[in-house]
Parts: structure tokens; sequence; C-alpha cells
């Protein structure tokens, strides 16, 4: 059947669309705290970073206190008296939740930035961590990072694949990386990473280079800003 036959989905569309209306304004959000903490000449790369993270985060009102103390206290008041009825009235046995299977989650194929970033936190074992990193890759600049890549989740990629050269990934990494030079503002992201991850991104490149032959011109062109 062709394409244009097919019925279209309003509510997928909608959902999209309200999706990238989210990220524009979470981009611009934080393109803006990247200026402003550049004006205001934060002293450490940690700082300029959080300024960044919080810009999406608005101060509780004082109504807002109020209610979030009061609810503490209900809570905490209430607490043994609400279990001691469920247990009692219902006979119900607490359960604790069953552990995900990392091999299971790098096996995902995520949608959407939040799915795919809520994964990643939750793997801990850097193989299944970089095994869910290929398996996704080809969606990272369709799906996953529409606006940008996050600043955070590239200096933890460049730590990632240093970590996995003495695993003869040289051609996974390789593709990876120029996967991600494809992501919109690559270039912004690269500007402001931290000198310290600047420096192992040059030692990563330079060694592929010296590993690989065939994709080195698309690498050094993609990563010209580091390698000069």
């Amino acid at each position: 059947m062709s394409i244009l036959n097919e019925k279209i989905n309003y509510k997928a569309l909608e959902e999209e669309l309200h999706q990238a209306i989210k990220d524009d304004e979470l981009y611009q959000l934080q393109n803006n705290a990247k200026f402003r903490a550049i004006e205001q000449k934060v002293p450490t790369y940690k700082d300029f970073q959080e300024m960044v993270n919080a810009a999406h985060l608005k101060p509780l009102t004082n109504s807002e206190k109020r209610n979030k103390i009061l609810i503490s206290k209900n809570i905490f008041a209430n607490r043994s008296e609400d279990w001691d009825f469920v247990s009692k009235t219902q006979n119900l046995k607490l359960i604790a939740p069953l552990l995900e299977n990392e091999e299971t989650l790098s096996k995902n194929v995520p949608k959407n930035t939040k799915e795919f970033l809520n994964v990643w936190k939750k793997i801990k074992d850097p193989g299944f961590k970089f095994n869910y990193l290929l398996n996704t890759r080809v969606n990272l600049g369709k799906n996953i990072f529409i606006i940008e890549v996050p600043c955070e989740f590239l200096e933890d990629i460049i730590i990632l694949c240093s970590k996995q050269l003495i695993n003869n990934k040289v051609e996974d990494i390789i593709d990876l990386f120029i996967k991600l030079s494809q992501c919109n503002r690559f270039e912004l992201n690269l500007i402001f990473l931290s000198e310290e991850k600047k420096v192992i991104l040059k030692k990563l490149l330079q060694d592929l280079l010296l590993m690989d032959t065939k994709n080195s011109q698309q690498l050094s062109s993609k990563y010209k800003i580091i390698l000069k």
C-alpha cells in the first residue's frame, strides 16, 4: 500500500509537535544561560554546567514552600498508620521491585530524548552502556537529539569510548562519532566542552586516526575544531 494512502496518526503528530516545542524551549533557556554564564565569568566549568542545567528551573513561591513543608510533615506523621492499615485490612505484602537487567536495557530502542536518557542513566556496566549507544546510533540525530547533544552526555561518551579502544572497537567508535557529528549544533557542543574533556577527545581522535585510514578524512573534517 502506498504511503500516501496510509491513515495519518494525528495524535502521534500532535505529541511529536508538543515534544519538539518543549525541546526547543529548553534549548533556548539553556542557550541563554550559556551566554549569561560567559558574561558573568563563572569561575569553573562545573559552575557553568550547573547554571545551564538549572536554566529551566523556577524558584518556589512562598505558598508552594509552605505546602511542601505541610505535605512532608503529613507524610511522616501518617506513614506508619497507613502501612499498618493496609497490611491489616488487605493483607498485602511489600515486595521489593525487581532490578532491571542491564543487558535487556541495552537492547532497547528509545523513541525520544527522554526515553534514551532514562535508560542511559540506569545502565552502569560500561560494556552494556557502549552496546546501548551503538544500538541507537542511527537514530541519534533523527529522534534522540533533535535540538542538540547535551554537553554532559557528550562528555560521558568521550570517557566511555576512550576506555573501549582496548576492546578493538575502533570502527564502531569512529562510526559513532561521525553519527554524533551529524546532530544539530554539534560544533557548538564541542566549543562548550570542558578543557579536560577536549584534551581527552583530541587524544582519542588522534588514536582513532592512526588505527583507521578509511574514515580518517571524514572524521578529521568533522572534528577539526578539536584537532587543530
